[in-house]
């Protein structure tokens, strides 16, 4: 049954999250028994589904650093970036809201790594449409927005340095 409670949504989402509840749900009691499985093999539909986990995991994450239980959203944006590798699944458009997490709570080697190895997938996949002259694409403009993306959180948001200053410049080229 839904009922109609007014919320205060938190930035860039909508909606409320219990974070007791959600914390309980995604943290002990959802298993996922074969998404590391070397054997199983991923199709588009499995990294939809696992960006759609992330998403759920970032949330969760921003709600807690908000309530500011710091260490509970640590502990969330690790066990996702465990459960959900790169490896086996890439990151996208929706991992860019874990590594902001991760910058919030100062843990920004981890942000770095994930922020680079999106960087270069993008700029890969950039270089790759630029190649075959299909800078049109949808694809293309979502690897560039990607990028842009990328290079705002390290340089203006949680200003990286030098590692900034190489995504800006990445974009840039």
């Amino acid at each position: 049954k839904l009922v109609p409670v007014k919320a205060n949504p938190m930035e860039g989402y909508t909606g409320r999250i219990n974070t007791t509840s959600q914390f309980e749900l995604l943290m002990k009691k959802f298993t996922f028994e074969s998404i590391n499985d070397k054997s199983f093999r991923y199709s588009s539909a499995h990294t939809k589904m696992v960006s759609n986990y992330r998403i759920q995991y970032a949330q969760l994450a921003e709600a807690l650093i908000q309530k500011k239980v710091n260490d509970y959203a640590l502990k969330v944006l690790d066990y996702c970036t465990d459960l959900f590798p790169s490896k086996r699944s890439p990151y996208n458009y929706f991992s860019i809201k874990l590594a902001e997490g991760y910058y919030k709570l100062d843990e920004n080697a981890k942000a770095n790594a994930m922020v680079k190895e999106m960087a270069e997938t993008y700029i890969g996949t950039i270089n790759q449409l630029s190649s075959q002259q299909k800078t049109n694409t949808n694809e293309y403009k979502l690897s560039l927005y990607i990028l842009a993306e990328l290079s705002r959180l390290t340089n203006e948001t949680y200003p990286q340095g030098k590692f900034g200053k190489s995504i800006q410049k990445k974009y840039s080229e």
